[in-house]
């Protein structure tokens, strides 16, 4: 599969040449590449010297809800750890019998020991194991995106 990847034309190549196909200047697109590329790299440099502050990541609509009752009942969505981790087994667990790819077995591996100890939970586990918890608890679960 690599070797049929590496074969075929990048995509910014296809789209370029289809753009200059019809009519658009190569200077035109040269200088929208340039300052394009300028933009990405001092975003780049940017983000070596960064800091943030609490209040950067703050939305001022949020500011707006004082109260979390304020739009309705607050429900206690948890779920009890021993059901959880019993959840997160089942997800975590590769099918008997079946050969997998090692790359999937580490990933369940580390995946079932991370639920076993309660530590290192990635956020892939975290989201897997609230869909499985709402399915277990009879919630209909549509993934996209």
């Amino acid at each position: 599969m690599y070797k049929c990847v590496a074969k075929m034309k990048p995509l910014r190549d296809k789209y370029r040449a289809q753009l200059l196909s019809e009519g658009i200047a190569a200077e035109k697109l040269d200088k929208i590449e340039a300052t394009q590329w300028n933009e990405l790299e001092e975003a780049y440099k940017n983000s070596k010297t960064c800091k943030y502050a609490v209040e950067n990541w703050t939305n001022p609509q949020w500011e707006k809800i004082k109260e979390p009752t304020q739009y309705g009942l607050v429900k206690d969505t948890g779920v009890d750890l021993a059901e959880l981790t019993r959840i997160g087994e089942k997800i975590a667990t590769l099918p008997a019998g079946e050969k997998f790819h090692p790359s999937i077995v580490k990933i369940f591996r580390e995946r079932l020991k991370s639920i076993q100890t309660g530590k290192g939970i990635d956020w892939g586990t975290a989201e897997a194991l609230a869909f499985a918890s709402l399915i277990n608890e009879g919630y209909a679960v549509r993934v996209s995106g």
